[in-house]
């Protein structure tokens, strides 16, 4: 037996005994061998172990362009290769979710040999996770009122276990008016998916209660939930757009700290950006916060996102520009979620960072919702 075979077989026989599924492929990336691990908890026949792509059989369908897109990145970079997919249970028929990493071993001069990855399964993880997520953000948008219509959609990263610090929120006021916040908390995981929804819940209470004093003063209620904030964490930074709609006026009332300027889509074709905007949450303790104010008579859609939604594509002005085009697209589409419709004309998966999308259609006939 040659030694690059006896150093084959050592290392499958190793592979065979983890608890763990491991893959290995050759230096293009060609599958050529499943642990008996994988074997036994996908149901996949041995006899299929160097039959093409058979493995993709039991990869959600949903999730084998995911893959595939990760598995392509890491033969061209030749860097490691790390993403979360499902992989169906035989014994349970159940998809369940699996965290892999993929390494690339070389050769004495620096060439890659072969792949070596490895997945664990952390389903209970995701669920527990997905669960809180679902608990910070709200369960649902309020109703259509006076010719406006809500909708919002949440796309998790491909990271960090699904949660995150990005949020959308939007709730109706005791004069009449409704007022919703759109940011992002700097980080990942948990910690960030906290403070996020610390944040969202300030925003209700200060401006529930700046509403009964007629006070529509976007800047002053910023300011009040940044020192809510800033009492309990001096080293938090947020981005956060928030505005307070008046149906019978049909204006905007609204306030930005350092968060993408939302976009208006008018019925003349025509897209306007809310450039207004100050300096992060949490950046300068005591900023003096502006308000702003829009007519919205010739609006047909609001969207107000954060920044994983342009820099998708890894290109800040081409992420701008398919927003806009998308915007455009929009009311030729007559789709029933605008978010949504967005959302998937942008953002090609897997998504690098979490994005929320918040709209607001204006004499749209379709259900508020949330995604």
């Amino acid at each position: 037996m040659r030694l690059i075979d006896a150093i084959a077989e050592t290392q499958r026989g190793m592979a065979d005994a983890l608890p763990v599924l491991v893959m290995m492929s050759d230096a293009d990336g060609v599958v050529n061998f499943f642990n008996r691990a994988w074997f036994e908890y996908t149901g996949q026949p041995q006899f299929e172990r160097d039959i093409g792509e058979e493995w993709r059989k039991y990869i959600h369908p949903d999730d084998v362009a995911t893959v595939g897109a990760a598995w392509y990145a890491g033969m061209q970079s030749g860097k490691d290769v790390e993403v979360e997919y499902r992989v169906r249970h035989a014994a349970s028929g159940e998809w369940r979710w699996f965290s892999a990493h993929a390494r690339a071993l070389r050769d004495g001069s620096g060439n890659i040999a072969q792949w070596i990855g490895t997945a664990m399964e952390i389903h209970a993880a995701r669920e527990a996770k997905e669960a809180f997520q679902r608990a910070a953000l709200p369960p649902k948008l309020p109703s259509p009122f006076s010719g406006m219509h809500f909708d919002a959609v949440y796309k998790p990263s491909s990271k960090d276990l699904l949660v995150g610090g990005d949020w959308y929120d939007a709730f109706q006021l005791s004069n009449g008016s409704l007022a919703f916040s759109v940011g992002d908390v700097t980080g990942h995981g948990l910690e960030a998916a906290v403070l996020m929804s610390k944040i969202r819940q300030s925003f209700r209470a200060v401006a529930t209660r700046a509403a009964q004093f007629e006070n529509n003063d976007c800047g002053s209620i910023i300011s009040s939930v940044e020192d809510i904030m800033l009492a309990e964490h001096s080293d938090f930074l947020a981005s956060v757009f928030f505005g307070i709609l008046n149906a019978d006026q049909r204006t905007l009332e609204f306030s930005n700290a350092g968060h993408p300027p939302p976009l208006i889509y008018r019925s003349s074709g025509s897209v306007e950006e809310l450039s207004t905007g100050d300096t992060l949450l949490g950046l300068v303790d005591g900023a003096k916060r502006t308000s702003a104010k829009v007519s919205l008579d010739d609006a047909a859609l609001l969207v107000a996102y954060t920044d994983g939604l342009v820099e998708a594509t890894r290109n800040l002005l081409e992420g701008e520009r398919a927003l806009r085009d998308a915007l455009r697209s929009w009311p030729a589409a007559h789709v029933e979620s605008p978010a949504l419709h967005l959302l998937e004309k942008v953002v090609q998966p897997p998504a690098a960072d979490d994005i929320a999308i918040f709209t607001v259609a204006f004499g749209f006939e379709s259900a508020g919702s949330t995604k």
